[in-house]
């Protein structure tokens, strides 16, 4: 891989999805790097030396997979009965035909979602449950008329060696749960009072030094 210009760094994303856990790779990284005051050096991944008159060197790593780990994508389909029937002629109804989910492990559901914690209310949810056609006057048009056809966008990312997050995204859209403001409308009335008064209060002093000013 050859940058011009040159770039301070570079990251290789090595595809490991073809050796088992518990495969030790070796690994030669090698970069020709410019510097200010020598020109082109060349420069080796610090590790293990080669055999042989040389200055290459290289590095292990065993590919381990923790037990339970990982996320995958689960679907279900044809929730009711007869639900991928054409819709009545001008009468759509709400027929959830398909469910998208990420899951940990078989068996969990909306309410095993914890990011940032878990949901309070696990059945106000958005885009987990998609309707191939038809939209009646309540439903959500995004998530209807889709054909049965879903672009799918899983983003994992590792929060540590042992721990990640995953966000999914179904045709441009992110999946998210109703949760309450935790303001109630009494409140939120008298904090607008308060500010109100604030706002009065200040106006009031502005009005007063500038009928002092002179010029």
């Amino acid at each position: 891989m050859e940058y011009h210009p040159a770039v301070p760094e570079y990251t290789y994303i090595i595809d490991a999805s073809g050796w088992p856990s518990g495969t030790q790779l070796y690994i030669a990284a090698h970069a020709v790097v410019s510097c200010s005051d020598s020109g082109e050096e060349t420069a080796w991944g610090a590790g293990f030396d080669f055999s042989g008159k040389n200055w290459a060197t290289f590095f292990t790593y065993t590919l381990a997979q923790v037990a339970g780990s990982g996320v995958w994508l689960a679907t279900d389909y044809d929730w009711n009965a007869n639900t991928f029937n054409p819709d009545p002629p001008g009468a759509p109804i709400l027929d959830l035909d398909d469910k998208l989910i990420l899951q940990r492990q078989g068996g969990q559901g909306e309410g095993a979602y914890n990011l940032p914690v878990s949901p309070p209310s696990p059945g106000n949810n958005h885009r987990v449950w998609w309707d191939r056609d038809g939209v009646d006057p309540w439903q959500n048009g995004e998530t209807a008329n889709t054909g049965g056809i879903y672009n799918v966008e899983i983003s994992l990312h590792a929060t540590s060696d042992t721990n990640g997050t995953a966000y999914m995204k179904i045709n441009g859209l992110y999946q998210g749960f109703e949760t309450a403001i935790g303001v109630k409308p009494a409140l939120l009335t008298k904090c607008m009072q308060l500010v109100l008064q604030l706002l009065t209060k200040c106006m009031q002093l502005v009005l007063q030094l500038g009928s002092n000013l002179h010029y």
